[in-house]
């Protein structure tokens, strides 16, 4: 009996510097401290103003307008890059590592390039955030979306605090978050679930978003040029072909005479992190291809 008492409180011992363990490891990939969202009556959701988060060892900030940016600088002249999660870059990718931060340095001290993006946003989103808090002077629109982004409308469905991947606050222990992020998603649907692609699947629609008329109609208003960055999606860069999604967004695009970029023969296997979005060397991808084409523009 008491042999068998000393394996109990042993193996309880180890339980509970296994458990402590753990925590530990997940605090230190900032599982604790994870960048959170907020609602919003206008386009739906946009992460929390000012955060300052480590999280998978990368760091993650926002400024008073939830962008991925730093403060509004009004001596700079503006660049708006707006789009979804892919320009985003989401938890997977530090602010320096960001297309909109390597484009920044590219093109000088003198232009400020404002991330305004969210995760699964689509143009709608864009326009509703310039229509609520104006368009910042920009000289330059430059909107970054995929084929699916054709009729991704805003649907209002609760989202923060329901997908995981969207929390509108942190859990007090880091082992809660990675139940609640991973353990439990993958219970309920499954190993090869991405909470991410998913939602670009639902929300798929044939109705032309409304917010790419938007754009165009506010930058000729505005007369500042417009610039329309098709990324494409794994299964198209594999078979170097746009859905018919894409192509709608390809033919707005050449109907309207807007500058369209695509990235489809540029892309690289290992620029992906899943199937849509993009690690360091994709953002750079991105930087690297629309650098040159902004500066010759707005020289």
């Amino acid at each position: 009996m008491k042999k068998n008492m000393k394996i109990f409180k042993y193996f309880f011992l180890l339980l509970i510097v296994s458990i402590i363990s753990v925590e530990l490891i997940l605090r230190w990939y900032g599982l604790h401290d994870l960048p959170t969202y907020r609602e919003d009556v206008d386009y739906e959701y946009i992460h929390h103003p000012n955060q300052k988060r480590m999280v998978y060892r990368n760091y993650f900030f926002t400024n008073s307008f939830g962008m991925r940016s730093g403060d509004i600088d009004n001596s700079k002249r503006k660049i708006l890059l707006i789009g979804d999660s892919v320009i985003n870059g989401g938890n997977r990718n530090s602010n320096e590592q960001l297309a909109s931060t390597i484009i920044q340095s590219n093109l000088g001290d003198s232009i400020q390039v404002l991330n305004v993006s969210s995760g699964s946003w689509g143009p709608d989103n864009g326009m509703q955030f310039i229509k609520k808090h104006g368009g910042f002077d920009a000289q330059l629109i430059c909107l970054v979306f995929n084929s699916h982004d054709a009729g991704d409308v805003m649907d209002f469905k609760p989202t923060v605090n329901i997908n995981p991947v969207k929390p509108g606050k942190n859990d007090k222990f880091a082992l809660m978050a990675f139940s609640r992020r991973f353990l439990l998603p993958k219970i309920k649907t499954g190993l090869n679930n991405n909470y991410e692609e998913k939602e670009y699947i639902l929300k798929e629609t044939s109705e032309l978003n409304p917010g790419w008329k938007f754009f165009l109609e506010y930058c000729v208003a505005k007369r500042i040029p417009l610039i329309v960055y098709l990324h494409a999606e794994r299964n198209e860069w594999k078979k170097r072909k746009y859905n018919a999604e894409g192509e709608k967004i390809i033919n707005f695009c050449k109907e309207n005479n807007i500058k369209l970029v695509k990235d489809i023969d540029v892309l690289k296997e290992e620029y992906f992190s899943d199937g849509i979005h993009l690690n360091k060397d994709g953002q750079k991808m991105i930087a690297d291809i629309l650098s040159p084409i902004i500066e010759k523009i707005i020289d």
